[in-house]
């Protein structure tokens, strides 16, 4: 395990928190439908969630390696949310 500062703990959860009630909304409004097909849009993202999957096999710390995915995962479907609820012409 690697040392960390007393604060970055309480600052992960924090973020994960956010994200994950983002996540929970999306699926009480009934859109999740929308946002997935907003991601199988874009065949790149999901190549580099399954590779950021894969990288578990070599990974030293897979603790760190997995709150990194989920972040990953939960930031993305942040970012499908912005995308999907504003549109470009918005911009």
């Amino acid at each position: 395990m690697s040392p960390r500062s007393p604060g970055e703990g309480g600052a992960r959860a924090t973020v994960a928190l956010v994200l994950a009630m983002l996540i929970f909304f999306i699926f009480m409004r009934g859109i999740a439908f929308e946002y997935l097909r907003a991601w199988l849009r874009i065949p790149t993202l999901i190549a580099f969630i399954l590779f950021a999957f894969l990288s578990l096999i070599w990974s030293v710390d897979i603790e760190a390696s997995l709150y990194k995915i989920i972040l990953l995962i939960l930031a993305t479907t942040a970012g499908s949310y912005i995308a999907v609820r504003y549109e470009r012409k918005m911009w």
